[in-house]
């Protein structure tokens, strides 16, 4: 397969031309023999796993279920689903917008860096690149930028939030390695310093930088994004692990549009990243034990909204039948 990440066309949209080879090679070799084996098991499911390369594959490979006619192939009434780790950004519609395929459940460990990694984004690092190199800014005053933290550098929320997350994460390390006297005088003297070497930068420099990035040519790669509608970010904590739920096109585009330079963006794409989010937790046991409908997301909220009107509707009836002999039964649906 070729990893360059041109385009083609594929069920109304571009797709990563790549994937869509080896998308081809499934259906070619393995549709068949899933056709078999479903048949020979009635009433059985079918889940679809794939990791990075392979969790791309298995975007366009539901999208041909799905939309381009290939579940007819299967049992009526088979139900399918996928769940996915580190997928990278594989299919656009001309429209700028996305299929959004809510039997698909992506997985995403904390920062890994993939799920933004299609080739416009990376050429926009260059075209980015280029245009700060324009402005003639001494690598010292790069560096200064860098380490400040400046109101044009973004929302302040956001920053706010990820500086005393990566703080307290390398607080934990530190301070497993060394003892808490030292540790202390370190981070006041780098803190110090940091506060010294930054001084001298100006907002005005950091709008130049954001004009020259925001105004960089727009490129002929399309701005491909991910086909499921959630998106789970796990984080492994010391003792547990967290997670943020994104669901819609929106949301997941915050992934899909830029590649995030973060700590650990590799290491956390990397296998060995992803098996320590579930290393310790579980057996194995329990995961044959585990009811696959736990991934039908948006039908369990839908089920709730569901509940949660039925209750609705119960209360406003009691509420009624306070007030008088006939109860208003208007509220009442099917």
């Amino acid at each position: 397969m070729d990893l360059a990440g041109k385009t083609e066309p594929f069920q109304h949209g571009l797709a990563h031309s790549g994937m869509v080879a080896g998308h081809r090679n499934l259906i070619k070799q393995a549709l068949p023999k899933l056709s078999t084996e479903l048949s020979k098991h009635t009433g059985y499911s079918l889940l679809i796993v794939g990791y990075s390369l392979g969790a791309g594959l298995a975007h366009l490979f539901m999208m041909e279920l799905e939309l381009g006619g290939a579940k007819t192939r299967f049992p009526s009434g088979t139900k399918i689903r996928a769940i996915t780790y580190g997928c990278p950004p594989v299919f656009t519609l001309p429209s700028g917008k996305t299929s959004v395929l809510s039997n698909i459940v992506m997985v995403s460990n904390h920062n890994d860096g993939i799920t933004g990694a299609s080739l416009k984004c990376i050429n926009d690092i260059f075209l980015k690149t280029k245009a700060i190199h324009k402005l003639n800014l001494q690598r010292r005053t790069l560096f200064k930028m860098a380490f400040n933290k400046s109101d044009h550098s973004g929302n302040d929320a956001e920053l706010a939030a990820e500086a005393l997350e990566e703080l307290e994460m390398s607080e934990e390390k530190e301070k497993e390695k060394a003892p808490s006297g030292l540790f202390s005088k370190t981070k006041a003297r780098v803190s110090n310093g940091v506060s010294s070497f930054v001084k001298g930068v100006t907002g005005d420099l950091w709008e130049q930088v954001e004009e020259a990035v925001e105004n960089i040519p727009k490129t002929e790669h399309a701005e491909l994004t991910q086909v499921g509608r959630n998106l789970i970010v796990m984080r492994r904590t010391k003792d547990d692990i967290s997670l943020t739920r994104f669901s819609g096109p929106e949301e997941i585009s915050k992934f899909s549009r830029q590649i995030r330079f973060k700590y650990g963006m590799f290491d956390d794409h990397m296998p060995w990243g992803y098996t320590s989010l579930f290393s310790k937790f579980g057996t194995l046991d329990a995961a044959r034990n585990v009811d696959l409908k736990v991934l039908d997301i948006d039908q369990e909220e839908k089920a709730e909204e569901h509940e949660r009107s039925h209750e609705k509707q119960v209360e406003v009836l009691a509420e009624s039948l306070k007030s008088g002999l006939y109860p208003d039964l208007s509220c009442l649906q099917d």
